[in-house]
């Protein structure tokens, strides 16, 4: 009995250790577990090098290594003036797209990007206030629990099984799933969105250098913003508003442009979009 139970004991931790070394093919969990690791740099800026696990397994990056993204490391500890900047427009070799089955990479979205009032060489004066990537995207690492609490449209089981019944890898088909009908809806919260645009469109110093109106303390005013803040959660953002249909948040075109959806040509048809106001324009 005691040689089944060593024998059992010992599947149990390589197992463990297995599915931890999948996670983490290059051992960066041996550091970046520890939830105090962290440090200031010297304009005092202070960066949180910890990593959770899970979250970053059951993240959009989390079929990545490490240095895929974060590359230029080869000492230990690492010196951050070694370390290169991330680039979200690198070619990920390793994912495939698999409508296309060519390398996957971001370059399309520098392709809405470049014709959108937030590219950096469409901005004529600071464009040093042009956003990065990480300027819009650094989602939360703890959300509200009534947002996973909410009512969600999606497959129930007996779909997921009818999936099984083909493709063998299970974890591919949840990954799949979860993907696809995250996508179908909005992730972020639409008062997390609008708290978003105003770290820069609420910024004093931001409106006086560029001579903006502070049209987020408008939108607060509004029916809209009001409701909002309240609780509401099937109210208009930024985004629904200042977004072309069928283009991503990316493509932001100025007002004066006739295509705007904000421009006061195409206002009525904004507002009468499905989901909004259907029956008023």
């Amino acid at each position: 009995m005691k040689k089944i139970g060593f024998f059992f004991l010992g599947w149990f931790i390589l197992s463990i250790w297995s599915l931890s070394y999948a996670i983490d093919v290059e051992n960066c969990l041996l550091c970046h577990k520890y939830r105090g690791l962290s440090y200031i740099d010297k304009e005092g800026n202070f960066h949180l090098l910890y990593i959770t696990p899970d979250l970053y397994e059951n993240s959009p990056h989390g079929i990545l290594k490490c240095t895929d993204c974060h590359q230029g490391i080869t000492d230990f500890p690492h010196k951050p003036e070694h370390i290169k900047k991330v680039n979200c427009l690198s070619i990920c070799h390793n994912i495939k797209e698999p409508t296309s089955g060519k390398p996957f990479s971001h370059r399309k979205v520098l392709q809405d990007l470049e014709k959108s009032v937030h590219y950096v060489k469409n901005i004529k004066t600071h464009p040093e206030d042009a956003p990065t990537c990480i300027t819009c995207h650094f989602d939360p690492i703890y959300r509200p629990l009534a947002f996973f609490k909410r009512p969600r449209p999606g497959a129930d089981r007996r779909t997921l099984t009818r999936c099984f019944l083909c493709h063998e890898d299970k974890s591919y088909i949840r990954k799949f799933y979860a993907h696809f009908s995250s996508r179908m809806q909005k992730f972020t919260d639409p008062k997390e969105i609008v708290e978003r645009c105003a770290y820069c469109h609420e910024d004093a110093d931001f409106l006086k250098r560029h001579n903006f109106a502070n049209v987020v303390f408008s939108y607060k005013e509004t029916f809209h913003g009001k409701a909002l803040f309240y609780g509401k959660e099937d109210v208009p953002d930024c985004v629904d508003c200042h977004s072309l249909p069928y283009r991503s948040a990316h493509f932001i075109l100025p007002k004066d442009d006739p295509s705007s959806p904000t421009n006061k040509k195409n206002a009525y048809k904004t507002c009468a979009q499905i989901d909004c106001h259907p029956n008023g324009g």
